[in-house]
Order: structure tokens, then sequence, then C-alpha cells
């Protein structure tokens, strides 16, 4: 009853709701089938960009594959078999025959597969002879094997030779995709592949051959299922079979015949729709329900046209699954614009009860007003107290005792007040609404209190009078807890700046663990270079023999391919030691214009090789002796060489240079590099300076190279105080150009250059010497050094190769050992310790053992020596110094007089060039090398060898004084190797004195003496 008088009093309101109700249903279900659709649009539209970009991905892959058959097709060895096959029908003469092309063709192949690993097989088949193999190259359990003649096989029988003879020139068969079967059975492992054919042909088209190509094509499909990851989507080939399928257990389930779900068909029980991205409903094996569409993809037009067909499968449930999160968010908008109109009608129908109840309000207004918490005063236009609530008269007894406020001032009840009403009511003057401002007052009990005053203005619509409002609120919690703000900001801001601290620590760790990568790329760099240096040697060993014109080419192209490395080495040097900030500039005297010809002349050979005309005019350099990095100029200079020689085919390069005396004394050198080259596009030369950077991405695979080299060249400038520009125009060539300032030359200093003669080696004739080292490349640079001379070498490749040696040779028919310390199985200390116990017979016991260790710390010698071995030497072995070794302890009547104790150093030479050549076989492009080493390293060595001296640190200075020692006395400078060998030798107090009396200094007056003279004699 009750509900129902609610009902009759409020009828109209809920006769509103209803009909807002009844329209919100009907809204709610045309939203729903509006998403439905929608979704499922836009679900069809993403599956077809999807597909869109796997069939441009498959088409790309197929195109590589065609232009890999193209470029294999085009080379120059299959045209030369074809040529000299004609030839040879015609009894014309060859200057290769056919076999030395097809040898060569093998070894292309070989690399081409090395250089692709998806690439499992490479053939090329004759037409004649029932389609013999030609050529067969083939990758198998990782390894890469060239078929032998008796291996090569006829294929005309097979259906990929009927399918390739039918090719026309310039077209490319592409084969069926399958398991690969190997005399009709599948491999296993399972691997998928398919072929690719191109047809060679003569000058009457006339189809002498093709070349096929078996591709693994388990990459190409695992790059398909990764980009249909989240999409079930099939891949089928031409016959509607399964290639790939969601359900992996389904690939390829038509080669192993075991399946009824091999095909679209025998699937889905439904034909597969051709028409590109039809969209069709068919119903999977457990009845689930499915939209598909697809697209077929013609690849192989030759012979026998070729599809695959790549199809995507969307579930109902996708579809409402989707529907729901769409449906979620429209529905929240739709229930809050319901729950707005419900509103709006309720507030409707309170105003109109307002309206009946306003006598009720007004009667509750003095109630509300008394209820609330914030004091709220009414004043007249001279602020006397009209109105105020009860919360205000609790306000007014903090600072009064009387009960009755209504006509007392306000300034008199709060004197605190004053201030700020008279500053805001001029507010209000202005036509601001209202003014607030803060005021303290402390009360009869002396607590004190913060409040927040509002002052506003009511103006009577009856008589226009205007009073004003007070609302006061007490603001003390709020004050108090600002203040506790205050000090928590405070803290926070303190542990900002800690935190800050930490990062800018972190960062500095980071530049350190930066500086750290980029010292380990220069170590490293250096350390490679030792064995580099191993090839190098072996290679100028080899030049000094007998050899065919075709050995002679092979060691040519093997010298040709390590001085490449050891470029590409330096240049990783240069750039870490840049990044470092390691690389330091050495300035000596130098003469210019023998610079600029000695660059030139030694990339000449190089220029010729192109039929390049290589032009140097230095008609401008006025200034020919100069003060600064010689090096450093012509490392810049055989850059921009190289580059123009690189990027240019036909034409001219020149060197122009240009001194001009500036007015503060200073040379001006400018150096420009001109070529005729390819030329570099202009949008490409804001960044063609950067570090790993080309013109573009085919100029690297075109020609090569690390793209480092201009960056270096660019930094090293920058280090001689010059900048390096450039201008260019695409086919018209490039023009590199610099300008550096170099000093005066120094005053002139007259340089000693008397040699010291080489140690005689008559003495190791008909001396057998073994040498036990289980590195490869040391014996072979010892045995090589040592067999010129006519001595017998024996090699072991450890301690237990070498007891059997000595305990199968004659008595006494070995004359000394060099022990490697450090072997497998049976190291150098161990092998001694046999040997001085007799287990290599008596007759050895005290035979001379030198020991050869890589290591240089300090007790190494006394270890060796504890071991029994007879004397030490260390790698990398000076030639010289082995020779005094083994002429100290092998008894020749031919030997010198006295035992050497130890190799004294000729002071009174600057540069002991003969000896520094005889060590190196008289080699002077190998001693050039070498110096160029030095040259590079030794800047650093000095410069932490004068840091250990200025802290004194005894292990530091021995350690750089003996890396200083060893290559000086390789490339021959003496006095440098003196000074480094008294630093390395001297103890604590014996260094205390050369601190004082300036060794160092002595140590580096002769070491730009050495440099100047070494500069000088060889030309650089």
């Amino acid at each position: 009853m009750y509900m129902w008088r609610i009902f009759l009093k409020n009828k109209n309101l809920f006769i509103l709701i209803g009909s807002i109700f009844t329209l919100y249903i009907i809204i709610s279900i045309l939203q729903i089938t509006y998403i439905y659709n929608t979704t499922k649009s836009e679900l069809i539209n993403d599956d077809k960009y999807h597909l869109e970009i796997i069939v441009k991905n498959i088409k790309d892959t197929f195109e590589s594959d065609r232009k890999k058959a193209l470029f294999l097709n085009n080379l120059p060895s299959i045209q030369e078999i074809v040529l000299n096959a004609k030839k040879q029908e015609n009894d014309s003469k060859n200057d290769l025959s056919v076999e030395e092309w097809e040898d060569r063709l093998a070894v292309i192949f070989h690399a081409y597969i090395q250089a692709n690993s998806q690439i499992r097989q490479i053939r090329y088949i004759g037409t004649n002879d029932n389609g013999r193999e030609i050529v067969r190259v083939e990758r198998s359990n990782g390894n890469i094997k060239i078929a032998e003649k008796s291996e090569l096989q006829q294929k005309g029988d097979t259906q990929y030779f009927k399918e390739a003879i039918k090719l026309t020139p310039g077209s490319v068969l592409i084969s069926e995709i399958e398991l690969n079967k190997e005399h009709g059975m599948i491999d296993f492992p399972e691997w998928p592949t398919y072929r690719i054919a191109i047809g060679t042909f003569d000058q009457n088209m006339t189809l002498l051959g093709f070349v096929i190509i078996n591709i693994d094509a388990t990459d190409f499909l695992n790059s398909f299922r990764s980009q249909t990851e989240g999409y079930d989507t099939y891949l089928l080939n031409g016959d509607h079979k399964f290639l790939l399928h969601p359900d992996s257990h389904l690939d390829f389930s038509f080669e192993h015949k075991n399946s009824l779900f091999d095909s679209w068909q025998g699937y889905f029980k439904t034909p597969i729709e051709e028409a590109p991205y039809a969209i069709s409903t068919v119903e999977k094996p457990n009845g689930e329900v499915l939209f598909s569409h697809g697209v077929k993809i013609k690849y192989n037009t030759q012979s026998k046209e070729r599809y695959l067909y790549v199809v995507n499968t969307i579930t109902e449930s996708t579809i409402i699954e989707n529907v729901l999160k769409h449906l979620i968010g429209y529905q929240a908008v739709s229930f809050a614009l319901f729950l707005i109109v419900i509103f709006t009608a309720i507030i409707y129908q309170r105003s109109i009860t307002a309206i009946r109840v306003k006598d009720e309000a007004e009667i509750r207004y003095e109630t509300i007003v008394n209820a609330i918490s914030e004091c709220i005063v009414t004043l007249n236009p001279k602020y006397s107290i009209k109105r105020y609530n009860n919360a205000a008269k609790s306000l007014f007894r903090l600072k009064s005792s009387l009960e009755d406020f209504e006509g007392k001032s306000i300034f008199d009840l709060i004197p605190e007040v004053q201030e700020g009403i008279i500053t805001a009511q001029k507010i209000l003057d202005n036509g601001e609404p209202r003014a607030e401002f803060l005021i303290s007052i402390t009360s009869l009990n002396r607590e004190t209190r913060h409040f927040n005053i509002t002052l506003t203005k009511i103006q009577k619509l009856d008589t226009r009078e205007i009073d004003l409002v007070l609302l006061i609120h007490d603001n003390t919690i709020v004050f108090e807890y600002r203040k506790s703000l205050e000090i928590s900001n405070r803290l926070l801001e303190e542990k900002v700046q800690e935190r800050t601290s930490e990062l800018q620590n972190a960062l500095k760790i980071a530049d350190k663990a930066n500086k750290t990568k980029s010292d380990f790329l220069a170590t490293m760099s250096h350390e490679i270079r030792t064995p580099l240096n191993g090839v190098l040697g072996m290679l100028n060993l080899l030049a000094n023999g007998p050899l065919t014109p075709r050995q002679e080419e092979n060691l040519h192209i093997a010298k040709s391919s390590a001085s490449l490395l050891t470029q590409l080495i330096n240049d990783i040097l240069d750039f870490s030691r840049i990044e470092a900030g390691k690389l330091t500039i050495d300035n000596v005297d130098f003469n210019l214009i023998n610079l600029l010809h000695t660059t030139t002349s030694n990339i000449s050979t190089a220029a010729n090789d192109k039929d390049l005309q290589l032009v140097c005019d230095t008609s401008e350099v006025k200034s020919e002796h100069v003060h600064s990095d010689p090096h450093r100029i012509k490392q810049v200079i055989n850059n921009l060489l190289s580059n123009a020689i690189k990027f240019t085919d036909t034409g001219t390069i020149t060197l122009k240079a240009n001194t001009q005396v500036r007015p503060d004394g200073k040379i001006e050198f400018k150096c420009s590099v001109i070529d005729t080259g390819i030329g570099i596009e202009e949008e490409k030369l804001n960044y063609i300076f950067e570090k790993f950077t080309q013109a573009t991405s085919s100029t690297s695979r075109l020609y090569g190279g690390t793209g480092l080299g201009l960056s270096i060249s660019k930094q090293l400038l920058h280090l001689l105080g010059g900048e390096l520009t450039v201008t260019s125009e695409k086919g018209r060539g490039s023009t590199f150009s610099f300008t550096i300032p170099l000093a005066q030359p120094h005053a002139d200093i007259s340089i000693a250059t008397d040699s010291s003669k080489s140690n005689t080696v008559e003495f190791l004739a008909d001396q057998t010497i073994l040498v036990v080292d289980d590195n490869r490349t040391n014996r072979a640079i010892i045995t090589g050094l040592l067999e010129a001379h006519n001595a017998t070498i024996l090699e072991a490749v450890n301690g237990i190769d070498a007891l059997r040696i000595l305990n199968t040779t004659n008595d006494n028919s070995i004359d000394i050992i060099l022990m490697d310390c450090q072997m497998p199985e049976l190291d150098g200390y161990q092998a001694t310790q046999c040997i001085r116990n007799g287990e290599a017979g008596q007759k050895y016991v005290h035979i001379p053992i030198i020991a050869l260790t890589a290591a240089a710390m300090q007790g190494e010698k006394e270890k060796c020596l504890a071991a029994g071995m007879t004397d030490y030497l260390a790698k990398p072995v000076d030639f010289e110094q082995l020779i005094l070794k083994l002429q100290l302890y092998i008894d020749s009547t031919e030997g010198i007089s006295a035992p050497i104790k130890k190799a004294e150093i000729d002071t009174e030479s600057i540069w002991d060039k003969e000896g520094a050549l005889s060590r190196l076989n008289n080699s002077q492009e190998l001693l050039a090398s070498i110096y160029d080493i030095f040259r590079e390293t030794s800047p650093e060595t000095l410069t932490s060898l004068k840091l250990a001296l200025d802290k004194l640190d005894i292990d530091a200075i021995h350690r750089q004084a003996h890396k200083l020692k060893s290559p000086a006395l390789t490339v021959g400078a003496i006095k440098v190797a003196q000074i480094a060998l008294q630093l390395e030798s001297a103890n604590e107090e014996e260094l205390r004195s050369a601190k004082d009396n300036s060794l160092y200094e002595s140590l580096e007056t002769e070491y730009h003496l050495f440099v100047n003279l070494a500069e000088r004699e060889l030309g650089l």
C-alpha cells in the first residue's frame, strides 16, 4: 500500500523512466549488431593487410633466389666454359682448359655456398651426355664438398632436367617446395627444399647447360611461421596440399601419405576459394566454424605454372570475443547517458517539488547554517556583526566571554582580521567576486589556531543593500600538515640529491666501462697482429724460394690479403685508440715532397692494376722541409688515395698539394685527392664521415670496406689541427680536401748511421737442432730461418713427442733443443725434467736446452733454470739473440772464441739497419711493415713508462721498459733498446737515480733521433 502511494505520487516520473529504459534497450540491440559487423570487417581487413605483407615477403624471397641464379649464371667461369666448349669444337686454342675453368667454377660455387647458409647444393649441368653434371658443390653435415669427377652423375631422366631444358634465355625455373629426398626416400632429419634453375646459352641461343641451386627452405618457412604468429595461417602448394598448418603435425603431411588431412579439401571438406581475398565459411573437423580468405601467388611461369596459396582463418569465437571487448566500452557510454537522462528526469521532478517546499526550506536554512562546521558571519558596511552561526559563536568565544555578539564590531572581537578584511574589500571593489586571506588567532588560553577566510558581498534584492559575508574555515590541521609536508619535501630533496649523486657515479662507471671496452679493443687489435706478422714472415720466406708461376700468383694473393687484413686491423686499432683518447701525435722533421711522392708511389701498383692514371702534383709545394707527424699525414693521404682507386674504374686520380707560409710563421698545407669515380649523392655527404658508414648499402657489397677509413682520417686531421671536406657529383667523381698547419723544421741534426755487422752463422752448418713447440707457425718460422743457414731441424709438437724423438736418434745426433714452455700433454718444464732424469737416455742428460716462453713476468727465467733448462729466450724470438744463444752453447770449432754471457748492445749506432734486416731474412718489405707497427705502438709505451717513472712504480717501469726493448731490438733502435734495458734491469735505488738524472729525457731524444733516421732511410 505504501509503495502504491509512492507510485501514484510519482506516476509521471516512473512513466518517463520506463520510456527511457525501453529506448535504451532498442539502441543497445542496434549497437550490438553494428559492433559485430564492424569488428568482423576490421578483423578481416587486418588479416588482409597481414596477408599482403606475407605475400610481399614470399615474392621478395623468390625474387632474391632468381637474382642468385642470374648472378651465378653470369659468372665469367660459366661463360668461359661455354666459350671454351665452342672453341674446342672449332679446334681453337684456349688460354685455360675447360677443366681449369670448371675447377675455378667449383671454387666460386664453394665460396658462394659458404656465404649463403640457405643453399645446400649448386650444380652446373650440361645438356650433352644425358645431362651429366659438370660441376657439383654441396653442403653435407656442416661441411661443403666439391664432387670429384668420378662422382658426377647423369640427370637426363630427372623431372627437373626435363623441365630445365625447356628454359628460354633469361628465364628462371623454380620447382615445387617439398621435403628433400635421397634415392626417392625422405631424407632424415627432414628439411624442406626447392630448386632454382637457369639456362646457359651460346650466341645462337642454343641451350648448352644450366645452373641448378638446391635451396634449404627451412629459414624461408620459419620466417613465414614467425610472421604468422598469432594468426591461423595456412601455406599450401598448387595442389592445395598443406606445406605449413597451424597444427605443425600436419606440415608436409602429403609427403608422408599417412594423413587424411593432407589438403584443404580433405581437412575442411570444401574446395578452396580461388578469388583473391574472397571470404568463405569453412568448418574444421571438430565442427568449429571459420571465416577464411586468402590469396594465390604465382611464382613460376616456366614449363609449368606453379602457385602457392596463403590462407588466413578467423573463428566465430574470435569475432565474438572482440565484439565483447568493444561492446563494454560502447555500453559504458550508453549506460552513462542513460543514467544522465534518468538523473535529469529526477532533478526535474525534484525542482517541481522544491517549489512546493520553498517555505520549508527557509525554515531549514537556519538549522543548516547553524549545523555546519564553517563559521559564517554577516557584516554591515561598517563591519558590525549582523548574523552569525553557532560555529562563529564558538570562534568569538576564543577572544571574548560575551554571550551575544550581534551589533559588535568584528575588529573589536578579532583584531587580527582587520588588515585582511580591508585589503580583501579593495579586491572586491575592483570587481572580483570574492577574496581570501589567512590569519592566525591566539585564544584567551594562549592556543594558536589558523584560519582561512573568504570575503564575499551579498546584495539584497529588495533594498539593494550590500552586506559582507565572512566564511571562516579552521585551517589549523591543514597548516600543520603543510608544515609536515615541507619537512618531508626537504627530506625528499635531500634523497633526490643523494640519488642524483649515485646516478652521476653510475654514469662515471659507465664511462669507465666504455673506456675499458675501447682499451680492450685496442689491446686485442694489437695482439691479433702478432700471428699476422708470423703469416707475413712465412710468406716472405716462401718468396725467397723457387716458385712456379701459379705458386707466385697464389703467394701474391696471400700477401695482398694479409696486407689488407693488416690495414683493417690498423684501422680498428686507430679507431679504438681515438675513442679511448690514447692516440698521440708525434711531431718530427721530415721532407714533405718525399712523403707525398713515396705515398703515391707505394699505391701506384693498385692504380696500374685498374689502368688508372695516378698523378702527384707538388709544383705548388714551396716549403719542402716541415715539422709535424709524417706517419699520420701519410695515413690520411693513403686512405684518401685508396678510396679514390677503389671507387674509380676509368680516368685519372690526382693528388694536388700546396703550401703557404702564414703571417704567424706557420706553414699552411693543403692537399686534395681528385678522382673521376662513381661520386656521391648530395644527400649522403652529410654523414659520409660517420664511422661504419658508406654512401649506400650497395657500396659495401660492390667495393668492400668497413666504412672506418674516412672517419679515422677526419679524426686524425682534427688531432693535427685540420678538417676534412668533400665535394662530389654523382657519376662525375669526388674531391676530398684537407688543410692542416705545419711547423717550421727544427735545427738540422747530424745522425750517425754506422751499422753493426750481423753475427756470423757459419757455425750452424751440419748442426742438428730439435724445435719443440705446439704452435705450427712458431715452428715454421724458426725452421725457415735456421734451415736457410744449413742447419738440420727436427720438430716436436709437445714434450712427449720430443722424448720419443730423442730416444729414437743415434748417439749425440742432436746438438741443442729449443723448448717451448707452455704445451699440452707434457709441457716444457716437465719435459726438461724428464730429459735431465735420463728418460731420453744418458747421452742427452746434459744437452743444452734453451727455453722459449711468451711470459715476460719477473721470475720466469728463474723458473726455467730451476726446471733444468740451460738458458732462456722471450717470445717473439729475436733472430740475432737466438743466434747468440746457439753460438754460446753449440760445440763448434768455427764458433766464437769466447762464450758470450749477455748480448751486448752497440752504443755507437743509432740504427742497426743491417742487423735488423739480418733478423728478418733481409726482407726490406718486412722491415718496413714491422717499423710501422713499432712507430704506432711505441708512443703509448713511452707515455706509460713516463707515468710509471713519475710514480716510481717499479713493476710498471720494468714491464713498460721490457715492452719497449724487444721491438726496439727487432727494428734495430740500438740506443733506445740500451736505455730500455738499463731501466728494465735497474733496482729501486737505481731507478730513483735515473729519475733524478733525467734518463727518460735521454730515452726520448734517442727515440726521436731513431725515428728521423728511419723515416728518411725508409722513405716514409
